[in-house]
């Protein structure tokens, strides 16, 4: 993908279903571009295609041109900036057919400079006709100065006399996109309030109707008031505490037709002005934060005449969200995520009609690079099917959700997961965090799910935030080959994804791998032999796999200790090879320390372990060897345990701190070492994975019970860190 800062040269390129220089066909589609958050230098859009005919859309494509602004990154389309100011997007083919009255939509991840454009999207199904010089393809131009912040999402609207709205204090978008409740205002009709409204005829308009107060000079009603007439209540109600979107499709020609007021409860009128629109166009008033659960009311108000108003969207970051239209009634519901499609009347981003989760229920959902937890009443096991990325895990708190266990932790790299299922169709609820960038451009990676690519150069932090949780949803997967895939391409850094849940409406199911029984070699030295059973990681490892019910084998050369104590609970595998005092070259090579006999080269070829762990490294910088020759005898070791087993699975383990003054510890000597790890995790092969386990982040001094040796709390933390990647070898 190529972007440069290249200004406009022309007008939107009729691409597609239409040929520049022919006439356009009669107009069979509704397409809008709205700005769903808008936070100054970012923002993200949606485009929304509504089948506006009587017979199915086979297939679509549309481009727009920005005057000021750039693409960074976008979702559910194939998206071509090539011709940049020019962009091109095309259906996926499982969202190319959309039916009438149904609304599809893709998302857009901008660069803005300036004020956001809003430019015009061009296809043929738009009813578009040849451009000409003299037309423009944006509608900023009358009003660009005040598009960004009326189209501002991520924060609560002021009561000022313009449509300005600010960007979220904590610098980071909120864009709902999730279930999404639709009102037709000419619905509203039989309000006692609804005059000098009037309903109107309009092909293009959402329903063929919309509302107005009838242009008559420059009527103008100088205030909001609960006094005036024209004025509509939008009831509503929602399931639990949450961020509701309000959007609404607008037709407001010029600067004397471009406004009216809006307010949520008994809060105070605001304003929405000065964002005329060359056509039917959606624009975001505002997003109200943390609304509670229970019943509300968005009431509208005219403010001036010419304003045509077609329909209004309210959609929430969780939860559900009911209410009546007038002349009937309507609800949406999340299960585990939200869609990105924020003003569609379908509460996900497929070509559905279903709100998302629908009776679809979870087959198997998974915490990337975390233990077994919940999320949303769904329960995510431990990490397991990936194929490479590496893990990590934050304890910071989680914007966004109620429940952040699962947004903790990640997996992240270029790699695959490969989920056993049947033959069927499927969807998959993807969940993710930026739990390590502070800053937009430091990550952008790709998403594909069964080989179609449904997310593109995803920039996180531009999306939700440091900390801030974004979920999305893939819809309509099918799958014929006995595995669901879904692979993470890195662009810049890596990709991550902090969990997902896969679920069916057509009988799909989980193939639940064959229960073998794997060999474990834990290798490393006093840590891994431990000196009571509560500081035993190994102990604290081998009951969660008990719980997890796998059938694992511990082996080593060792059962005891070097100091002569006893477990007080036997009642596990006992094996390992942790040897006190000794470095990853005396276990590699012998010379062991206490009178401790072997080495790797005797014990590997008896053992032939499927998975190692090896957890080595403090007495060799406590002795004052290199980082590089550490590293060069850890590369020894995996080569020795691949010469007795070609397709043992290896963890290597960054190492903690320890207590400075009692044991010599050496700060820059722990974080040269851990910075030089990750390298080994190039030696994986597709027959002998490597990972590595970051054991040094959420440990603490006080986790030790010496200085130096965990007691019951760091044996719990390192165990609970190898476990997923453990479960993961065992797939």
């Amino acid at each position: 993908m190529s972007i440069a800062g290249i200004k406009k040269l022309g007008l939107a390129t009729l691409l597609g279903l239409g040929l520049l220089g022919q006439q356009a066909s009669a107009q069979t589609a509704d397409c809008s571009y709205l700005i769903a958050d808008n936070w100054g230098s970012g923002g993200v859009a949606n485009i929304e295609i509504t089948n506006v005919g009587n017979s199915t859309i086979n297939g679509w494509s549309v481009s727009w041109t920005y005057d000021n602004d750039s693409l960074s990154g976008g979702w559910n389309a194939t998206i071509d900036d090539s011709n940049y100011p020019t962009i091109t997007a095309s259906d996926l083919g499982w969202n190319g057919n959309i039916q009438p009255g149904q609304t599809i939509s893709f998302g857009l991840q901008l660069k803005i400079n300036g004020s956001a454009d809003l430019p015009e999207v061009r296809a043929s199904i738009c009813g578009d006709t040849e451009p000409s010089s003299s037309s423009s393809s944006s509608s900023s131009s009358s009003s660009s100065s005040s598009s960004s912040s009326s189209s501002s999402s991520s924060s609560t609207s002021s009561s000022s006399s313009s449509s300005s709205s600010s960007s979220s204090s904590s610098g980071k978008p909120n864009v709902p996109g999730g279930p999404t409740l639709l009102i037709e205002l000419e619905d509203l009709a039989g309000q006692n309030t609804f005059s000098p409204f009037s309903v109107q005829n309009d092909s293009a308009a959402s329903g063929g109707e919309y509302i107005v107060w009838p242009d008559n000079g420059n009527q103008m009603l100088s205030a909001g008031s609960d006094n005036e007439d024209g004025r509509l209540a939008i009831d509503f109600s929602l399931s639990q505490t949450t961020n509701v979107q309000f959007g609404i499709r607008v037709k407001m020609p010029d600067g004397n037709n471009d406004s009216f007021y809006y307010k949520l409860d008994n809060g105070a009128w605001n304003t929405q002005n000065n964002q005329s629109t060359s056509s039917w166009a959606t624009l975001t008033p505002s997003t109200f934060s943390d609304v509670s659960a229970g019943a509300h009311t968005l009431w509208i108000q005219r403010r001036e005449d010419g304003s045509g108003l077609d329909s209004v969207t309210l959609s929430v970051a969780s939860g559900g969200i009911s209410g009546s239209t007038g002349s009937s009634s309507s609800s949406s519901s999340s299960s585990s995520s939200t869609s990105s499609s924020s003003t569609s009347s379908s509460s996900s981003s497929s070509s559905s009609s279903s709100s998302s989760g629908g009776d679809e229920q979870a087959l198997i959902a998974i915490n990337a690079g975390g233990s077994q937890t919940s999320y949303q009443g769904i329960n995510y096991i431990a990490d397991r099917h990936s194929l490479g990325g590496s893990i990590s895990t934050t304890s910071d708190p989680i914007s966004g959700v109620a429940q952040d266990t699962l947004f903790q932790s990640e997996r992240y790299g270029t790699y695959t997961y490969q989920v056993p299922v049947t033959s069927a169709t499927y969807s998959v609820d993807l969940h993710f965090a930026e739990i390590f960038h502070t800053s937009a451009g430091a990550r952008a990676f790709n998403l594909e799910v069964e080989g179609k690519q449904v997310l593109f150069n995803i920039d996180l932090f531009t999306l939700a935030g440091h900390d801030g949780a974004y979920s999305y949803r893939a819809e309509n997967i099918n799958v014929n080959d006995g595995g669901l895939n879904i692979s993470l391409e890195s662009l810049v850094d890596n990709g991550t994804l902090s969990g997902f849940a896969i679920s069916s409406s057509n009988g799909g199911s989980y193939i639940e791998p064959t229960n073998t029984s794997f060999k474990f070699h834990p290798i490393g030295d006093s840590t891994t032999e431990a000196y009571e059973l509560e500081s035993a990681w190994r102990y604290w490892l081998w009951e969660e796999l008990e719980d997890a019910n796998v059938s694992v084998d511990f082996v080593g050369s060792r059962r005891g200790t070097n100091m002569g104590t006893n477990f007080s609970d036997n009642d596990w595998d006992l094996d390992h090879d942790g040897h006190t005092s000794a470095t990853a070259s005396q276990v590699l090579n012998g010379g062991l320390p206490h009178g401790h006999s072997g080495s790797l080269k005797v014990w590997a070829p008896v053992f032939q372990a499927d998975i190692a762990v090896i957890y080595l490294g403090t007495n060799d910088i406590r002795q004052g060897r290199s980082t590089q020759a550490i590293i060069d005898t850890f590369k020894s070791i995996i080569a020795e345990l691949r010469a007795a087993n070609s397709g043992v699975d290896i963890v290597v383990s960054q190492i903690p701190y320890w207590n400075y003054g009692a044991y010599g510890g050496n700060k820059n000597a722990v974080d040269a070492l851990n910075a030089a790890i990750p390298s080994l995790a190039g030696l994986a092969t597709a027959e002998s994975k490597v990972e590595i386990v970051d054991l040094n982040s959420s440990y603490s001094l006080g986790d030790h019970r010496d200085g130096i040796h965990p007691n019951e709390s760091g044996a719990k933390k390192i165990a609970a860190r190898l476990l997923p990647i453990v479960l993961n070898f065992m797939q």
